[in-house]
Order: C-alpha cells, then sequence, then structure tokens
C-alpha cells in the first residue's frame, strides 16, 4: 500500500488528503465500530482546522458560521445516506435492511433535504430529527448498522454551530474557536492509524472488500504525494548544495 507521508504535507494539503481519503477508509471500516470512531474524530479535527484556519485568515464571522453549517450538512448526509444505503441493499441480512428502513423513514419524517434550510430552520429540524434517533428503536438501529459514531458525528456538528452561531453578535469571541495546532498533529495521527490499519487487513486477507479499496486509496495517495515528494525532493537538493562548501 502507498505511503502517506504526513510530515510532509501542509495543513492545507493534509485536510485535502483527509477530505478525499476519509470517505474511502469509512466505505472500507464500515463493519468496525472503534476504528468508524477514529474516522469520525478525524472528520472532526478537519472541521476545527477549516474553522481555525477562517480565524487566523481575518474573515468576517459569516464565515466560520458558513464553514460550521457546511460541517453538519455534511455530517447529516453521510448518516442519512448510510441509513438509505442498508435500506436498499438486497443482499443485506433481513434485519439489517429492517433497521435501515426505519432509520430512513424518520429521515423523510424530517426532510431528506433539510440541510437545504435556513440556518435557523436547520436546527429546528435536528432537533426533531435527533430527538426520533434517540428512541430506543432507533439507537438499537444504528447499533446494528454500526452507525452510532455517524449519529454522534453530526451531533456534534450541530452543537459546533450553535456555538459560533451564539457568537455572531461578538466577533472578539472568535478566540474561543479552534487554533490549528490543536487539530493538525492529532489529525495526522488518526489519518496515518486508520491507513496502517486497512494495510494490515490487506495483509491478512480480510475482509474481502479491502482489496478495491486499497486500489483506491493508492490513487489518492500517489496523486497527492507526487507533487508532495516532488518538493521535497527539491527542497533537500537545494539545502545540500547550500551546505556544500564553496570552492
Amino acid at each position: 500500500m502507498e505511503t502517506l507521508h504526513t510530515t510532509f504535507l501542509t495543513t492545507d494539503e493534509l485536510v485535502a488528503a483527509s477530505d478525499q481519503l476519509l470517505p474511502v477508509l469509512r466505505e472500507t471500516l464500515v463493519g468496525n465500530p472503534l476504528l468508524l470512531a477514529v474516522a469520525a474524530e478525524a472528520a472532526a479535527d478537519v472541521n476545527a482546522i477549516n474553522l481555525a484556519a477562517t480565524r487566523e485568515q481575518g474573515n468576517k464571522l459569516t464565515d466560520p458560521i458558513k464553514a460550521a453549517d457546511g460541517a453538519r450538512d455534511n455530517a447529516f448526509r453521510t448518516l442519512r445516506d448510510f441509513a438509505n444505503v442498508w435500506a436498499h441493499n438486497e443482499t443485506a441480512a433481513e434485519a439489517n435492511r429492517t433497521a435501515g428502513n426505519r432509520l430512513s423513514a424518520i429521515f423523510s419524517k424530517h426532510g431528506n433535504s433539510l440541510h437545504r434550510l435556513g440556518y435557523n430552520k436547520q436546527s429546528g429540524a435536528l432537533e426533531g430529527l435527533f430527538a426520533d434517533l434517540a428512541s430506543a428503536q432507533s439507537q438499537a438501529d444504528l447499533k446494528q448498522l454500526n452507525l452510532n459514531s455517524f449519529h454522534a458525528e453530526l451531533i456534534a456538528a450541530q452543537d459546533a454551530f450553535e456555538a459560533v452561531w451564539a457568537q455572531r453578535s461578538n466577533p472578539s469571541t472568535q478566540d474561543t474557536l479552534p487554533l490549528l495546532g490543536e487539530h493538525v498533529t492529532p489529525l495526522k495521527r488518526r489519518l496515518s492509524f486508520l491507513l496502517e490499519a486497512v494495510e494490515q487487513w490487506q495483509r491478512l486477507g480480510l475482509p474481502e472488500t479491502t482489496e478495491p479499496s486499497v486500489t483506491k486509496l493508492n490513487v489518492i495517495i500517489t496523486d497527492l504525494m507526487t507533487p508532495v515528494l516532488a518538493r521535497q525532493t527539491r527542497e533537500e537538493n537545494l539545502a545540500a548544495k547550500e551546505a556544500a562548501p564553496k570552492s
């Protein structure tokens, strides 16, 4: 499996790598709640980095609000889509399809496109969605389909949006937004951990879906690392040239 040299990546490159790799990793790890939780934490790191970058660039508070809204939109679509996949997967076990159908019905009830609503209306719609997903049956269905971490990620994204929204009338409170340094290193560590886990699965030949996923990941990593490694080589050659004794 190709190596993602996270130490060579700029913050922007790290976020771009995460945006491309995490969706594939989630598909690969769908049967492993522990690793899915790590993926959810990595996604939260990306969201926090985006918010911190917005603050450090000196943008207006409306930009962090848009970033936080985009993060909750993505979290909503992810959970909704996974529920729909299980509901319409004809090869899945009956219990999984039934659980998927129940969850899909809840999303339909509150609006499959609620992420397109205005800020306040979307928050209200999500409150109703969360109330239904908190029921014993829904919690059992989420557990049945290993979607607990995605549910938690959506709740966290909504909480993060509400926190930024509450600051809109007081720009000085941007000091409470996350700092880049608090999330870059954890994101590198989590991304490397997930890739190493998939590589180990590949070596063991488990599960059957790993090999196609590794192919996808290799293509992404190669595309990302080619210019990065070229830059690194140029920098090393320049440093060696400058360090060479003058004749």
